[in-house]
């Protein structure tokens, strides 16, 4: 016989984000999707049975031990359950870690790209070393007389 409990006694059952933490599948969890996201997703479980329970004591009867009664342990056993089903719902849904790369400048090495035939003939007379420019030179707006530049590397 099912025994009627009201639903402030079913929310002290809830199991501790703790306790759930502790289950053999949340330390299964934990290397593959570490600490913080694991945590998270225990909160999750526990506020959707937390919010079941709130809705006129609606939990799963799959929660209820064999006499009709709900009991910490099983409750447990359903967060359990309902942590692996979310990991299972995230990893089909093709979720995973990224790097914020906010603000940050990407090289592509253009600048080591290889030169075109006509590109390359055009430079072939000039030497790979470092070579002195006139100053004067309009190739090269940035070396200026005010600079006392009398040399600059030319560099790819």
């Amino acid at each position: 016989m099912a025994m009627i409990r009201s639903t402030n006694d079913l929310l002290r059952e809830l199991p501790s984000i703790d306790s759930l933490l502790r289950t053999a599948t949340a330390l299964s969890l934990q290397p593959l999707i570490g600490a913080e996201h694991l945590g998270a997703l225990a909160r999750r479980v526990t506020d959707e049975l937390r919010k079941e329970i709130q809705a006129a004591g609606n939990v799963e009867r799959s929660v209820e031990d064999r006499d009709g009664s709900f009991s910490r342990d099983s409750l447990l056993e359903e967060a359990e359950r309902r942590l692996a089903a979310i990991y299972q719902q995230e990893s089909i849904r093709g979720l995973s870690h990224v790097i914020n790369a906010t603000g940050v400048i990407l090289h592509t090495n253009l600048g080591r790209a290889s030169l075109s035939d006509a590109a390359s003939r055009a430079i072939r007379p000039y030497p790979a070393s470092p070579t002195c420019l006139p100053r004067t030179s309009r190739d090269l707006p940035m070396i200026s007389p005010s600079s006392g530049a009398t040399c600059a590397p030319i560099e790819n």
